[in-house]
């Protein structure tokens, strides 16, 4: 018997970055409550990379995102 991982599930959102323009984005849950990088997805060494915006019924709900260094850097 062949056990598969369970990928996480995923959402595209509104990414607005700290320096440079708004895109949308795919991101998992760790990445959405800044457990992850924003970019590639490891938890080392975040820092702040500004913010993600998922809809809802009435306004988009903001969440502040990191990044590594090297993701960062790549922006």
């Amino acid at each position: 018997m062949t056990t598969h991982q369970a990928q996480p599930a995923s959402a595209v959102v509104a990414f607005r970055p700290l320096v440079g323009a708004e895109r949308a984005v795919e991101i998992t849950d760790e990445q959405l409550h800044g457990r992850r990088c924003i970019g590639c997805g490891t938890d080392h060494q975040l820092v702040d990379a500004g913010h993600v915006y998922t809809p809802t019924g009435e306004a988009p709900l903001g969440w502040a995102v990191r990044s590594c260094a090297p993701c960062m850097a790549a922006d």
